[in-house]
């Protein structure tokens, strides 16, 4: 009898542990019951930076996804994304500046895929071990941006003074014409007065030595942008620019130079009231007080005909005169005007001594021969 009970109570043990293992076996297959789906999943962008704005050509992609059937609930488009990294594009000179350009194809791949992050940690992991995706549609896409931009206005700044005697005679500018073109966050455009696009940004850039120069220079300096922004182009961050240099002019009357108005003609004398003029003469100030009133002629220009008696008016210009005077002094004076410019001048034939009237002398007779006798 003993064993009898002995043997029933063995016998509920083993079917109680056979129906939990087959409950086990049920809950594991029932788990391992795959579902597939295909949905059409956002597409979103990742990392783009501030001063980038970027547009998608499509706004989902169709993803397949296999999944636990205890998953099925959450099979739904709202509960993933499709995430386009910025940083995954190594070269980013392909960005538009006016206008959107196209960058490379990108590849979509399953891996891209992500629960939102509403869905809550606990459920993300859910879906990361019993969802799986095995492919997208498009396989690639392309991604539209072009940068948010303003012009540079480069305020140049000098140190330093050029040799005695000159002067920067111009404006110190960029030697190239080319645009310089900045980028930033639409935010710190507004901070810097640029909120418009097309406003200007002022950019500072290192000073432009001017000491002892005595002629036009070009120099290259490195541009001093604010903070937070960059350059498109970054062959630029340092730019020639062109100095002019130039010597100091001054101006000089000198006065009572010499008029000097010839005939032309060696039988004609010329006469003229006015014996000297006054000359303005205009040079380098280092030079302007070496020329000497003894250097210069005023001369009738152009000379008269000869041959013609009588009164006319002459143009007067000034010349040097004195072949003493430096080549550099020469080549670097210009005579600005001569006063007075017109002169009333008199030809008159030159008097010249009538040939006299030479008497033939009379012949003495020769006394005849006896006479007187």
């Amino acid at each position: 009898m003993g064993n009898l009970s002995e043997r029933i109570s063995s016998d509920a043990f083993l079917v109680l542990t056979s129906l939990v293992v087959a409950c086990v076996i049920w809950l594991i297959a029932k788990g391992n019951d795959l579902g597939q789906e295909m949905l059409r999943v956002p597409i979103v962008l990742v990392n783009k930076p501030a001063n980038i704005i970027a547009r998608l050509p499509v706004e989902t992609a169709q993803v397949t996804a296999t999944f636990a059937k205890s998953m099925q609930a959450h099979m739904t488009p709202a509960n993933f994304q499709i995430e386009v990294d910025w940083n995954d594009l190594v070269d980013q000179r392909w960005c538009g500046i006016e206008e959107f350009a196209k960058s490379p194809p990108m590849p979509l791949e399953p891996r891209d895929v992500h629960p939102v992050l509403s869905l809550g940690q606990s459920l993300r992991e859910r879906i990361q071990r019993r969802v799986t995706f095995m492919a997208i549609e498009p396989p690639k896409l392309s991604i539209e941006a072009r940068f948010i931009t303003r012009l540079a206005k480069v305020a140049l700044e000098t140190t330093g003074k050029p040799a005695d005697g000159y002067f920067v005679s111009g404006p110190v500018e960029p030697a190239s014409k080319d645009p310089i073109v900045l980028t930033a966050p639409l935010q710190r455009f507004i901070d810097l007065g640029a909120a418009e696009q097309t406003s200007a940004v002022l950019v500072s850039a290192e000073p432009v030595d001017l000491a002892n120069r005595k002629a036009s220079f070009s120099d290259t300096v490195r541009l001093r942008l604010p903070p937070d922004v960059e350059l498109v182009n970054r062959d630029q961050q340092r730019i020639e620019v062109e100095v002019p240099v130039a010597e100091a002019i001054g101006q000089r009357v000198l006065e009572k130079i010499p008029i000097v108005v010839q005939s032309g003609d060696s039988d004609l004398s010329v006469e003229y009231g006015q014996k000297t003029a006054s000359v303005c003469i205009q040079a380098p100030k280092r030079l302007l007080y070496l020329v000497k009133p003894g250097d210069i002629v005023v001369l009738a220009s152009p000379s008269p005909r000869g041959g013609e008696e009588g009164e006319s008016t002459v143009t007067l210009r000034a010349s040097f005169a004195n072949p003493s005077v430096s080549a550099e002094i020469v080549r670097s004076t210009r005579f600005l005007w001569v006063s007075p410019v017109l002169l009333r001048v008199a030809y008159t034939w030159r008097e010249t001594p009538e040939e006299s009237s030479i008497p033939t002398p009379i012949p003495t007779p020769t006394p005849k021969e006896g006479a007187g006798k």
